[in-house]
């Protein structure tokens, strides 16, 4: 918003509020760019995320897969291997031998030579071992810290507490049964190491008889997951809920067949274990977390030989990428709204430069400087609005400097025509005076006559005088009562009316104040005053009447004369204009407006529509007066 200023004709007036160019940049830019912008970014936001969100999940699952895979690949080899050996010839005579309680000796050592073959090539077994149907053992090989080594035939045990082994003798011929993943143990005893181990047994069988199992024990402690994922864990559990394996070795092995640590999955997660210990696989968002489970089957499902593998992180960890493309997103999206604002800038300073040189050229104009150039070397329009600005400015000025000389010249004629009929009156009466005959009654009139005509040119030359000096530079704006104002101009001009034949009517509200400079104020409104008498003619009426209201005082002054005639109505506030007046300088009523307008009124004048002319002078009221008001006349004021 602009402040009230006064415009150059005296009119106040408030700039209306306006939106400059560099904010009508920025906006179209804004609102061109940014909504497109923000409907694609957010579409883009929405599908990103949950690609960005698919992937990660689908990275989780495939991780829990790939450290699924060496321990599903150890039991697929545990299987394969103790099949194959449950069919092999020498172990089914072996079998056979030692159920007919015939000497084995040499079989057995080639039996054993076997599965050292198979154990060293596959790198997976602790222990192969050939049972008979009654649990004892017939052949063995173990691995330990020394290495590979066949049991010697004193060392085998004569009979192994086996649990499996009724189990394994009722599978049909090639059937294989696979022990759950505990820790080592020597057949039921409690664990004896930290070991994670898998039985595999297969029965042995010929003719139709069943002469015993072989028995494998894979070591899979190698197998197992080993690291955390995003700075998770990851774990095994069977389908009881109990821990098997665990990234955190104080959790892991939690049943009570192994250590018996008391964790367990339903207190750690809740009703969320029964979603974890699906056989199906897939992923539980709890408690913050993610996990991937992945079945790892060793039998019979529905049976429940199988065990989850679980790879668990924080919500947070596994959707960093979709945090970092979100918050990359509201990044881009701010640059997209504060980019258009910035190119708004940039681009408003780039044209408003130029404009705003020809916007203090245009001002410099209207103070008067008509000597002002612009030099804009913009290459564009600008320049060349600026030419035309200059162009212009040296037209005005040749302009005023013609119309300097048409008002000197009008003022001259003015004076000139004034003053010479009271000096060629003056000369003639020096010249009586000159004579020695005139009596003392004659000189005595002579010198009236002389002094009458001086002080009507001493008049003229003060009007002139005034008129130049009626600019708004000196005016003191005090605070009056416009009735105590106007009683003393009506002390002064009603014997100057009353000798013109005029009666003037002050009908004056009692309680309106005006601001203003009294002084200056009463000549200005002496002067409409006095040509509304001069036009009005003996007999006359004129009347000055006021009206009162918040935003400022209205002063009417209207006449019972014949009217303003049409051909000067737009031209009655201009210096010098004398029509149909035999005397004056045409100034009066120049200076009345010059007054007027210094105060930040106006003054209008019209015809009525029942014959004279009405002169309508508004004053606004002001909220700051001068200093320079006396200080005994209780007056508030302030220097305009």
């Amino acid at each position: 918003m602009y402040p009230v200023h006064e415009s150059r004709d005296g009119v106040t007036a408030k700039r209306r509020a306006r939106v400059s160019i560099r904010t009508k940049l920025m906006l179209v830019l804004l609102l061109s760019c940014a909504p497109m912008v923000g409907l694609v970014g957010w579409f883009g936001l929405a599908t990103a995320s949950n690609l960005l969100r698919n992937q990660a999940i689908l990275a989780m699952s495939e991780h829990a897969r790939f450290e699924a895979r060496p321990l599903e690949e150890a039991i697929a080899s545990g299987v394969a291997d103790a099949r194959y050996l449950s069919l092999v010839e020498d172990v089914q005579l072996l079998a056979v031998a030692a159920a007919g309680g015939r000497s084995v000796t040499e079989l057995r050592l080639h039996v054993s030579e076997s599965f050292l073959a198979l154990a060293e090539s596959a790198g997976l077994y602790s222990e192969i071992r050939l049972l008979d149907p009654d649990g004892r053992e017939r052949a063995s090989v173990e691995f330990g810290p020394q290495g590979a080594r066949i049991v010697p035939e004193g060392e085998l045990h004569r009979q192994v507490q086996a649990p499996l082994l009724p189990a394994v003798l009722r599978l049909p011929r090639g059937g294989v049964f696979v022990s759950p993943l505990h820790l080592a143990r020597r057949d039921s005893e409690r664990p004896t190491g930290d070991r994670a181990v898998i039985r595999f047994a297969a029965p042995v069988l010929r003719g139709g008889r069943v002469l015993g199992a072989v028995v494998l024990t894979a070591d899979v402690t190698q197998r197992l997951p080993l690291g955390a994922y995003a700075g998770g864990s990851t774990f095994l559990v069977d389908p009881d809920g109990w821990y098997l394996h665990h990234t955190r070795a104080e959790i892991a092995w939690s049943g009570p067949q192994d250590r018996n640590t008391g964790h367990h999955l339903v207190r750690d997660f809740g009703s969320d274990a029964a979603l974890i210990l699906q056989p199906i696989g897939g992923v539980v968002r709890t408690q913050g977390s993610i996990l991937a489970t992945y079945p790892v089957s060793f039998g019979d499902v529905r049976a429940g030989q199988f065990v989850v593998l679980c790879v668990q992180a924080s919500e947070a960890a596994i959707l960093a990428p979709v945090t970092d493309y979100r918050r990359f997103f509201w990044v881009v999206l701010s640059v997209s709204f504060i980019a258009p604002l910035l190119a708004g800038v940039a681009l408003g300073t780039f044209f408003l430069r130029p404009m705003r040189r020809l916007r203090e050229g245009v001002r410099t104009i209207a103070e008067g400087d008509f000597d002002t150039t612009l030099a804009v070397n913009s290459a564009d329009e600008f320049e060349l609005l600026a030419d035309d600005f200059n162009a212009m400015a040296q037209r005005l000025k040749a302009y005023r400097q013609e119309e300097r000389l048409a008002v000197v010249g009008r003022m001259a004629a003015t004076i000139i025509h004034d003053i010479k009929n009271p000096l060629a009156a003056l000369t003639v009466m020096a010249q009586l005076v000159a004579k020695q005959e005139l009596t003392t009654e004659q000189r005595a009139d002579l010198a009236q006559r002389v002094k009458a005509q001086s002080e009507r040119i001493l008049s003229m030359l003060q009007e002139i005088l005034d008129f130049s000096r009626s600019g708004r530079a000196d005016i003191t704006v005090c605070s009056h009562r416009l009735s105590e104002l106007l009683a003393d101009l009506a002390t002064e001009l009603d014997p100057r009316c009353a000798e013109l034949g005029v009666t003037v009517d002050w009908a004056v509200a009692a309680d309106c104040t005006v601001a203003a400079d009294a002084q200056k104020l009463r000549r200005a409104l002496g002067n409409i005053i006095i040509n509304a008498a001069e036009a009005t003619g003996e007999g006359g009426t004129v009347t000055v009447r006021s009206e009162c209201d918040p935003q400022g005082v209205t002063i009417i002054i209207a006449d019972s004369g014949p009217g303003i005639p049409e051909e000067i109505r737009d031209r009655i506030f201009e210096p010098f204009l004398t029509h149909g007046k035999e005397h004056g300088t045409g100034l009066g009523l120049a200076i009345a407006q010059a007054v007027i307008q210094a105060h930040g009124g106006r003054a209008q004048a019209a015809n009525r529509a029942e014959g004279g002319a009405v002169f309508t002078v508004w004053l606004p009221n002001v909220d700051h007066y001068s200093d320079e008001c006396p200080l005994d006349t209780g007056e508030h004021s302030r220097r305009d």
